[in-house]
């Protein structure tokens, strides 16, 4: 099973001494939490690697809605966790999805959840070119490939009838809320499980992840909701 440690391990220069001091000599790496300085050797430094490791997902379930039964976050906004989510998503490091994979399943471990299926909410279309990837998705197809190997991750059963402003650009809860009203559809034919889990990396205002899961709601019986950072 893997670690944190060997998550934020870089196979290349770890395994290879004169590289790693090539690199850290002439292209020193640059930790994407607080811009310090790194080895070559490592994704994150090694302060910001210890206060990860340190983190315990909170043991508090957040407020269900409609068929929202388990509603589960590992941190909340002040942790280093944000700090390493921000880095994912706007940098765009794409590289540190390993890492967010490793902390969706200790929250999932921690709740002792049976998720053999799972939707990532779906980024965003501007996201999407702007990064080049779905951060959703590609969170999710780590957890499989490094922790759990049975998982069936779900195609998007929803989609979008029009465009709407990025949530990020908005602060006010009801413009977000107003951004997304009415915005999804079920695709036709779409069969889904009585239980399902959903999956989204940042809860802010909730207003996108409530949208959704009113449009999924007829389909189901049950949706678990994960987020590794919930915004209060």
């Amino acid at each position: 099973m893997d670690t944190l440690a060997s998550v934020n391990t870089r196979k290349g220069p770890e395994e290879r001494p004169l590289l790693k001091a090539f690199l850290d000599l002439f292209f020193p790496n640059q930790c994407p939490i607080c811009q310090e300085s790194a080895s070559a050797a490592r994704y994150v430094c090694p302060d910001c690697e210890r206060s990860l490791t340190g983190l315990l997902p909170t043991p508090f379930l957040g407020e269900g809605f409609g068929k929202v039964t388990r509603f589960c976050y590992f941190s909340e906004v002040d942790s280093v966790l944000y700090g390493l989510v921000k880095a994912y998503k706007y940098l765009p490091r794409k590289d540190l999805a390993n890492h967010l994979s490793f902390f969706l399943f200790r929250l999932i471990d921690f709740w002792r959840a049976s998720v053999p299926f799972i939707i990532p909410l779906p980024a965003h279309p501007a996201s999407i070119r702007t990064r080049g990837f779905s951060n959703t998705r590609l969170i999710l197809d780590r957890l499989k490939e490094r922790f759990i190997p049975n998982l069936t991750i779900l195609e998007p059963a929803v989609r979008r009838e029009w465009s709407y402003r990025p949530q990020a650009s908005l602060q006010d809860e009801e413009e977000r809320k107003a951004n997304v009203r009415d915005v999804f559809r079920m695709k036709k034919g779409t069969i889904l499980p009585e239980r399902v889990a959903l999956f989204d990396d940042v809860y802010t205002t909730g207003a996108t992840v409530a949208e959704y899961c009113r449009v999924l709601a007829p389909y189901v019986k049950q949706i678990d909701l994960f987020i590794l950072v919930r915004r209060k």
